[in-house]
């Protein structure tokens, strides 16, 4: 079971880094509210796309048994759905100021599933490790 505290300090810590790094970066991503290069998001958004399909792989998610499918929808899901919402290919199907709604909806709702997906993940890898032993 995950433990809710733990659940919720990942989520502020994440989430706090994350407006920090944020207001670092804005300055020079930034001018006038537009972004400086506009294929930020794109190259930005494949480096993402690849590292985070990379990391998935590197866990070992084969290591958690029959528990590595939920896994597995929990953290493809959010990288599926982050990569959407945060691309913009979004803009193709909303306008003006709902982009920027959705955007900070699916951020963080992609936050907490991923955040959940970790506990998820060294919860049931414990236990696939003890049953090797």
């Amino acid at each position: 079971m995950v433990r809710i505290d733990y659940y919720l300090s990942r989520i502020v810590h994440l989430g706090s880094a994350a407006v920090l790094a944020s207001a670092v970066l804005a300055p020079y991503m930034f001018q006038d509210g537009t972004l400086r290069n506009p294929m930020v998001m794109p190259i930005a958004a494949v480096l993402a796309g690849f590292s985070g399909l990379y990391n998935a792989g590197a866990v070992k998610p084969s290591r958690m048994g029959n528990q590595a499918l939920p896994w597995r929808i929990i953290t493809y899901g959010v990288k599926v759905a982050a990569f959407l919402a945060m691309t913009p290919l979004l803009n193709k199907v909303l306008e003006g100021e709902a982009i920027h709604h959705f955007r900070l909806g699916a951020t963080v709702v992609s936050l907490m599933a991923a955040s959940y997906a970790r506990y998820y993940r060294e919860e049931h890898s414990f236990v696939a490790k003890q049953a090797l032993n």
